[in-house]
């Protein structure tokens, strides 16, 4: 597990799992999600087995998971945390978009795909604000 797991401040209710490789991009992630849904208490991990383990033994209301990850490529990732919380929201965030992608990650279970190279663009903060 990630010798970095963030826990916000303030003890809330929400509770969001970061699933992110990229130091610098799981922090961004963690940020902006706190900046868009105010205090909720975010849980960062850097890979699927960590993120697979950590859902086994906490319940999380939404997952912000990277599908290019070291362990887990592709939509599948989506399928496997679904497999262990089948109940997870789940918006998953990639760097290789396609429109076909896009359509195989809502059939696995996830709210929606968004492109990193979007981030820019708020919709990362609009999309959490309209799901939660």
């Amino acid at each position: 597990m990630s010798d970095d797991i963030s826990f916000n401040q303030e003890n809330t209710d929400t509770k969001i799992l970061i699933v992110e490789d990229d130091d610098y991009f799981r922090k961004m992630l963690t940020a902006r999600t706190q900046s868009a849904l105010g205090e909720v208490h975010c849980v960062e991990v850097d890979s699927l087995l960590d993120a697979k383990r950590i859902i086994k033994s906490q319940q999380f209301d939404l997952a912000i998971l990277d599908l290019n990850l070291p362990d887990g490529l592709g939509p599948k990732t989506i399928q496997e945390v679904k497999e262990i919380q089948k109940n997870l929201k789940i918006v998953g965030v990639t760097s290789l978009y396609t429109t076909i992608t896009a359509e195989e990650c809502q059939k696995m279970g996830a709210l929606c795909l968004i492109d990193k190279s979007k981030l820019a663009d708020n919709i990362l903060e609009n999309t959490l604000q309209k799901i939660m």
